[in-house]
């Protein structure tokens, strides 16, 4: 525990960029502190700008290593979709089944989408099912990697579970994120409605009080009137 303490201060202390983060760094979470206590309706805003100003800091200062992050991200990212590793498929088939489970016990999930899920489900599970048909009749060991991926039936079948479970898992998102989008259209209009009715109704209220307070005067007028005719 020492040497991992003694290791991350020599990292600390031999950084020329070392100032500079920890600057940012305090600069950065005592504004967002300050925002959080802050009940403007700015806060948002100004928790964005705090965001994007961080994300820009980090993509000016490593512009060319990000770069070449992102291209090697992306080749491994295909490399895993057509050429999975054993740990990767097993994540993809309990990924699969939390999905479904969660699907079909929840509630505030609709039908359309649990039987959406549910056809996903059933064709990576069938797949699957494939996949070790081949890897037993084949007598293929599993944990060695050129083994698995020169049998050209259970390469395709491999590549298809992950394209289909990629597919998925990106209409899912898109999904969540149009209905999140529509939940929040629909509210910010039925805010800006309740706010036009409170407005109208302060409007005929004062409507209505000077109504009143005309047929007051009108009346104390008429009084006046029958006591000098008197």
């Amino acid at each position: 525990m020492k040497d991992f303490i003694q290791t991350l201060l020599d990292i600390i202390s031999n950084s020329p960029s070392s100032v500079l983060f920890i600057l940012v760094g305090i600069v950065f979470a005592t504004s967002m502190i300050i925002n959080v206590k802050n009940k403007n309706k700015s806060k948002k805003l100004i928790t964005v700008l705090g965001w994007l100003f961080v994300i820009f800091f980090i993509i000016i200062r490593y512009n060319s290593y990000l770069n070449q992050l992102f291209d090697n991200l992306i080749n491994n990212i295909f490399i895993q979709i057509f050429f999975p590793n054993l740990a990767t498929y097993i994540i993809i088939i309990l990924t699969t089944n939390i999905i479904f489970l969660y699907s079909l016990l929840s509630k505030k999930i609709k039908n359309f989408n649990k039987i959406f899920n549910i056809i996903f489900f059933t064709m990576i599970m069938i797949l699957m099912l494939y996949t070790l048909e081949q890897i037993i009749s084949n007598h293929i060991n599993i944990y060695q990697f050129k083994e698995v991926y020169s049998n050209n039936n259970i390469l395709t079948l491999i590549q298809s579970t992950t394209l289909l479970f990629t597919l998925w898992i990106i209409i899912i998102i898109n999904k969540i994120i149009i209905n999140n989008l529509i939940t929040k259209s629909i509210q910010n209009l039925n805010s800006d409605n309740k706010e036009q009715l409170v407005k109208n109704s302060a409007v005929q209220n004062e409507n209505n009080t000077s109504k009143n307070n005309i047929q007051n005067s009108n009346n104390d007028n008429d009084n006046d009137i029958e006591i000098l005719d008197i």
